[in-house]
């Protein structure tokens, strides 16, 4: 067989009994492994070494034929995935006694070319059993019972104590990597190793759909020993998903905050919603860099593309596909606001400054574009937008997924899963605050508070929780929930009120790094200040630094609390990432200079807030974080408990601090209504500029300098964001940030013209 190309969207169905393999074959060298699922089994997977994947989809009586390249198949193992996307387990090609323990024998054989048979495989839990032995190599791990069940079997990898001793210190996993395993067995180094089909912690599972790759009792999404690329003794993720969700305070998203119902109805509106709901909003994120794949296949790929069979929310080829493709900084500038089904958009090339579809493959494409630094990068930020009541089943961890990098029209397939991920988010239960009377449980339940007269705000608060993976207990408050201990924790903000203007920062602001204990006090047990969580260096030092030093084996379910000191932080914190990178201008400045406005202006201006962010983390994953992230309002010490949502319904806040009063233009103010009912976006009032406004939150137009527009939603309760994806710096300083319902931005002259705005209500 010649190298081949397989569309997207087109499922491999098996035909007359006999499935369809993917990926590059040469004929010249080829092996062909055969065998016959004794139930049903979505797909049969061999994934080599290195993570490259060959597939195929049995027939109706469960017979698959898989065909590879001869010299991919040692030490290769065949993995099972079900109709609906779900990992089902390792098959074990057989079992051996050493001493008193049995060896499951996963690897594959060597072999030159022909045919090679597994005969009728038995499904067990949680993997399955070849019915010939004949495929079977020498390489393995050790089997949890004689039947020869791997310790990953049912768990996806997430072993328990008592089959692997939890290991909390990267540094023990180093002594394992040479010739131990785990659990104290011998490591057969052509299976046991980092590459993403190797399996490092020897349970049976591959370190590509791994939860907990390295053995070491942490989930992947919180190892940052496992995504660290300069740690080449356990770095396994270089391929894998991260996530963020996004609430307020009023989603009560949090089981200490909801009862069931409740929960399950605030988790339904923000995973159902197509670009965020009113209460929050949610995205997986696959984002990889070039040298990814090309370390694996030689060159870049012309496009990737992400195939997910079975998966209602994913699969293009099924009537429930709903993911919509959402924006993102680095491709902001290109697209603009752009919510659109991923089912119908293929791999995109934005390196040239447009988009340009590629005309072969249509459906879940991957981006390709150059970041700020000039690195290639792929990458897709997804909303399920799934509106199920079966959401809960539907959109879940561990799902396997498969990358099709096409280069010269080779389709190279990699399989990755679905990275465990956050469905609430922190929840603050209490506050306390010197001086301050109006921090009232109204107050607080709306996302309002007030900070103290010396400049202290104390925050009791909740971890997020995400789903149950396999094997594991939920919490007594909520049964279908897992509380995450081990993040890290901040307040972060960059948006704020001030002198009756809303402004905004450069970048996120945070108040961590190597003094990070100075502004963080008071912390319950278990809880530390690191001084560099992530790097001095790294804006993720700053923005959380607070560790939650509990892991999984816990059951304190408590709440965990901290003082954050926002006066010591602007007066005296100096970020170690100002200077570098984006922040260049600022080297050596303190966090007042970054906002324009000190502590005592903040604290002396009644009106005055912060709109911060409580941020829960993992680590690092392929160029994101894993959060979870609970938006406030923190508030001037002076507040009267009576929320202005920034001023701008008092005319008295429009003609005060220069909003109508900048030289050189009329001070004429254009109105425009916009509405947003039944998911349509229109603007009227238009017919005072020369632009219009469409159904992607894009309106753009030509007015005089000096004037103002008033941009005003029919939608009672609802908020205008201007500019939500920060992508027209000049429109950003005019008219940065969001209010209740009405919003006025000044256009001054060296903004010029024609204007363009970025518009959301939500």
């Amino acid at each position: 067989m010649g190298l081949k190309k397989f569309l997207v969207g087109a499922l491999v169905m098996g035909v007359a009994g006999v499935g369809v393999a993917t990926g590059p074959v040469d004929a010249a060298a080829t092996a062909t492994l055969t065998g016959r699922f004794s139930s049903t089994v979505g797909k049969a997977l061999v994934i080599t070494t290195n993570g490259t994947t060959y597939t195929a989809t049995p027939g109706a009586n469960g017979a698959f034929s898989v065909k590879m390249p001869a010299s991919r198949v040692k030490n290769a193992t065949v993995q099972m995935v079900d109709p609906t996307g779900k990992y089902l387990g390792p098959v074990v090609l057989g079992v051996t006694k050493v001493k008193t323990k049995y060896k499951a024998i996963t690897g594959l054989k060597a072999v030159a070319k022909g045919t090679v048979s597994l005969g009728t495989v038995a499904m067990k839990s949680g993997y399955a059993i070849s019915g010939s032995k004949k495929a079977g190599g020498t390489q393995g791990v050790r089997a949890s019972s004689k039947a020869g069940a791997p310790k990953g079997a049912g768990n996806g990898g997430r072993v328990k104590s008592g089959g692997f001793a939890p290991v909390a210190i990267a540094s023990i996993v180093h002594k394992f990597a040479a010739t131990t395993c785990p659990d104290g067995s011998t490591r057969d180094t052509g299976i046991s190793g980092t590459g993403a089909g190797q399996d490092l912690d020897c349970d049976g599972v591959p370190n590509a759909i791994d939860v907990d790759d390295n053995g070491n009792g942490s989930l992947d999404i919180l190892d940052q020993s496992t995504n660290d690329s300069n740690n080449k003794a356990n770095y396994t993720a270089s391929m894998s998903t991260y996530s963020e969700i996004n609430a307020n305070m009023s989603a009560k998203l949090n089981i200490h905050a909801s009862d069931a119902a409740t929960l399950l109805a605030s988790i339904k509106d923000i995973l159902g919603s197509e670009a965020g709901s009113s209460t929050g909003s949610f995205n997986i994120a696959v984002y990889l860099g070039e040298w990814t794949f090309s370390r694996q296949t030689g060159s870049t790929p012309d496009g990737v593309y992400i195939e997910c069979s079975g998966i209602k929310w994913c699969d293009p080829t099924l009537p429930t596909a709903s993911a919509k493709l959402q924006t993102f900084t680095e491709i902001s500038t290109i697209l603009g606001w752009n919510s659109t089904k991923w089912a119908e958009t293929g791999p995109t090339d934005l390196s040239s400054g447009k988009a340009v579809a590629d005309a072969t493959y249509k459906s879940n494409g991957m981006y390709k574009f150059k970041d700020s630094s000039g690195q290639g990068r792929f990458a897709a930020f997804v909303s399920p937008s799934y509106k199920g009541d079966d959401v809960l089943s539907v959109v879940r961890p561990a799902d396997v997924l498969q990358l099709h990098a096409i280069s010269g029209g080779v389709d190279t397939v990699f399989t990755i899963n679905i990275s465990p991920f956050f469905l609430t988010t922190p929840y603050i239960s209490a506050v306390t605050a010197a001086g301050v009377t109006t921090n009232t449980a109204a107050n607080l339940a709306a996302g309002d508070v007030a900070i103290g007269s010396d400049g202290k705000l104390g925050l009791s608060f909740y971890r997020p929780q995400r789903l149950l993976l396999e094997g594991e207990t939920g919490e007594a408050t909520n049964s279908m929930f897992k509380s995450q201990h081990g993040l890290h924790y901040g307040i972060g903000f960059n948006q704020y009120y001030i002198n009756g203007q809303m402004g905004r920062a450069p970048a996120e602001l945070g108040c961590g790094g190597a003094d990070a204990g100075s502004n963080y006090g008071t912390l319950s047990a278990n809880m530390k200040a690191e001084t560099s969580a992530y790097g001095e260096d790294e804006l993720a030092s700053d923005f959380w630094p607070v560790l939650d030093g509990t892991d999984d084996t816990s059951t304190n379910d408590d709440a965990m609390s901290f003082t954050w000191d926002m006066k010591n932080c602007f007066t005296n914190h100096t970020p170690a990432y100002f200077g570098k990178r984006e922040m260049s201008s600022y080297a050596g400045k303190k966090i007042a200079d970054a906002t324009g406005f000190s502590w005592d202006k903040f604290a002396a201006d009644p009106t005055a807030f912060l709109q911060a962010s409580l941020v829960a983390v993992g680590s690092p994953s392929t160029n994101g974080y894993n959060r979870a992230t609970l938006s406030f309002k923190i508030h001037s010490p002076a507040w009267t408990g009576q929320s202005n949502n920034g001023g701008n319904n008092s005319s008295g806040s429009n003609n005060s601090g220069g909003n109508n009063s900048s030289g050189g233009g009329s001070g004429a103010v254009i109105p425009l209504s916009i509405n947003k009912a039944a998911g349509t976006f229109s603007v009227t009032g238009l017919s005072n500029t020369s632009g219009n406004c469409g159904t992607d939150n894009q309106c753009s137009g030509t007015v005089t300098s000096g004037s103002s527009i008033e941009f005003t939603t029919t939608e009672a309760g609802k908020t205008i964001d201007i500019d939500p994806n920060q992508s027209t710096p000049n429109v950003r300083s005019a008219c940065s940030g969001y209010q209740t319902q009405k919003m006025t931005c000044t256009i001054k002259e060296e903004y010029g013209n024609p204007q363009t705005w970025y518009v959301k209500v939500q």
